[in-house]
C-alpha cells in the first residue's frame, strides 16, 4: 500500500507498506532511485547498511528492528529500510512492522513546530525508539530465564534446558541485530560528517542512538552468557546424574555376578569341597554372601559407593 502525507513545505512522508512492485516502481521514478537500492530495500533478508546516492543524493539505511516489537518469533527480529532525500522520507514496512508508521505519525503529530521537521529527525526518531525496544526484549528474555530457573527444582531438567536453549536462540538474533546496528549508527555519524551538515539537537539525538544500541549490544552480550552458563550448569547435573545410574548399574551387575559365579562352580561335575554335603548349599550361599561383603567393602574403601 502507498500513501503519501504532506509533512511541511519542503518534507513529504512516502509510506510503502507490503508494497507491490509497480508500487515500488513508481515511487523510484518518481525520486529517481536506483533499482540495486529498492532491491535492498524489499529484501526480507538484508543486513544493516548505508547506500548513498551522490548524484540523486539518495541515502538508504536498513535498520533492524523487532517484529511486531515483541521476541516471539523464531527471528524475532527483521530489516526496515528508509530512503531519505532532501525533501523526502520513505518508509518500507511489512504487515508485522506497520508500529513504525504509527510512532512517525505520532511523532508529527506530537511535535511543537513541525513546519522544521526534516527528513533525518524522523529517521532518528525511528532509530532511537526501535533501539529503545530492544531493552523490553532483553528484559523479557531475563524474567523467562529466572522463570525456568525457578521450575527446574521441580520439573524435568531436560526440559528447562531445551526451555533455555530456545532462549539462546532468540538472544542470538537480538545480538547480531544489536551489533550490526551499532555499527551502521556509527557508520551514519561518519557519513552525517562527511555529508551533512546536522543540527546540535540532531547530533545529540544520534548520539543517544548509538549510546542505545551500544547499551543494548552489552546487555545482550551478558544475557547471552548467563544463559549459556546456566544451560551448562543443569547440563552438567544431567550429565552426573547419567554417571552417577551408569555407576550404580555397574556395581549392581557385578554384586549379581559374584553368586552366579559361586553356584555355578557347584553345579559343575567336578569335585567340589562341601558338595556332599547334606547342607552344602548353605556354604556355597555363605562363599557367596562372603564374596559380596568383600566386593561391597573395597568398593566402599575406595569410593566406587558412597558410604
Amino acid at each position: 500500500m502507498l500513501t503519501t502525507k504532506k509533512i511541511n513545505a519542503h518534507l513529504t512522508w512516502v509510506s510503502l507498506q507490503d508494497a507491490t512492485d509497480d508500487e515500488r516502481k513508481k515511487v523510484a521514478q518518481q525520486e529517481k532511485i536506483m533499482t540495486t537500492m529498492m532491491d535492498f530495500a524489499k529484501d526480507d533478508y538484508e543486513r544493516p547498511r548505508i547506500v548513498y546516492n551522490r548524484e540523486n543524493r539518495n541515502c538508504l539505511l536498513i535498520f533492524d528492528i523487532l517484529r511486531d516489537g515483541k521476541i516471539s518469533d523464531d527471528e524475532p527480529t527483521t530489516p526496515l529500510a528508509m530512503i531519505l532525500n532532501a525533501n523526502n522520507i520513505i518508509t518500507f514496512t511489512r504487515s508485522d512492522t506497520t508500529y513504525i508508521d504509527q510512532w512517525l505519525t505520532q511523532f508529527i503529530q506530537r511535535s511543537p513546530h513541525p513546519e522544521k521537521l526534516q527528513a533525518f529527525d524522523l529517521m532518528l526518531h525511528v532509530l532511537y525508539l526501535a533501539a529503545s525496544r530492544y531493552f523490553d526484549a532483553l528484559n523479557e528474555i531475563r524474567q523467562r530465564r529466572k522463570s525456568i530457573e525457578d521450575q527446574l527444582e521441580n520439573r524435568s531438567p531436560k526440559k528447562g534446558i531445551r526451555e533455555l536453549m530456545n532462549l539462546e536462540n532468540k538472544i542470538v538474533h537480538l545480538l547480531t541485530a544489536l551489533k550490526a546496528d551499532n555499527v551502521l549508527v556509527n557508520d551514519l555519524k561518519r557519513f552525517s560528517r562527511k555529508h551533512l551538515q546536522l543540527s546540535e539537537i540532531q547530533q545529540d539525538n544520534l548520539n543517544d542512538v548509538q549510546v542505545k544500541t551500544s547499551q543494548g549490544a552489552e546487555m545482550a552480550q551478558l544475557a547471552s552468557t548467563v544463559i549459556d552458563h546456566v544451560a551448562a550448569a543443569y547440563n552438567n547435573t544431567l550429565n552426573n546424574n547419567l554417571n552417577s545410574t551408569m555407576k550404580f548399574l555397574t556395581v549392581y551387575s557385578l554384586i549379581l555376578a559374584i553368586p552366579t559365579l559361586v553356584f555355578s562352580f557347584f553345579s559343575q561335575a567336578l569335585h567340589v569341597p562341601f558338595r556332599g554335603l547334606s547342607n552344602g548349599w548353605l556354604v556355597s550361599v555363605s562363599i557367596a554372601l562372603i564374596a559380596i561383603g568383600f566386593i561391597v567393602w573395597f568398593l566402599r574403601k575406595n569410593h566406587f559407593i558412597g558410604h
